[in-house]
């Protein structure tokens, strides 16, 4: 084998690992927005009160990493509804609600209570609890719902 040969067989080696790991990725990006895909619609199995709201949950349910939280401590939507509880660093007594939905490519984000941010598994995308983008990619906040305290009861506007 002459010394041009072996280099076209090594640059065609390479290419094709390289595509093998581009192939990877696109594969796990995509599986992690049909991931998002497949959240409930908002507040599918709840009743929406006459004003509007709905409850989704109790002011003292709120967990040490400071969101409502369900499957072995891992913030997900709550009761089915494609929405994330979570305190507000700055007034514990009024929760923000939040569409776990990234605004840059659709995967579901992840509540990082001891930062008080969402981040998104696919690209890195963070956002405050508020729902404000913190760190890019991601150029929008994500959707939030106006929420409210009453007799201990957080209520998430529906309508």
């Amino acid at each position: 084998m002459n010394r041009r040969s072996f280099l076209d067989k090594f640059r065609l080696v390479c290419l094709s690992s390289s595509l093998s790991f581009a192939f990877a990725a696109c594969s796990q990006s995509q599986s992690l927005k049909k991931q998002s895909q497949n959240l409930p619609t908002p507040l599918a199995s709840k009743a929406i009160r006459p004003d509007g709201y709905i409850s989704v949950g109790k002011i003292k349910d709120l967990s040490t990493q400071g969101a409502i939280a369900s499957n072995g401590g891992v913030a997900s939507p709550v009761d089915g509804l494609n929405t994330i509880i979570v305190k507000n660093p700055q007034d514990p007594k009024t929760p923000f609600a939040v569409n776990p939905k990234c605004t840059h490519q659709g995967c579901v984000v992840e509540w990082h209570g001891d930062k008080n941010v969402f981040i998104c598994p696919c690209h890195g995308a963070e956002f405050d609890a508020s729902g404000s983008v913190v760190r890019g990619p991601a150029g929008k906040p994500l959707q939030t719902y106006a929420v409210k305290v009453e007799e201990g009861s957080i209520l998430i506007k529906a309508t």
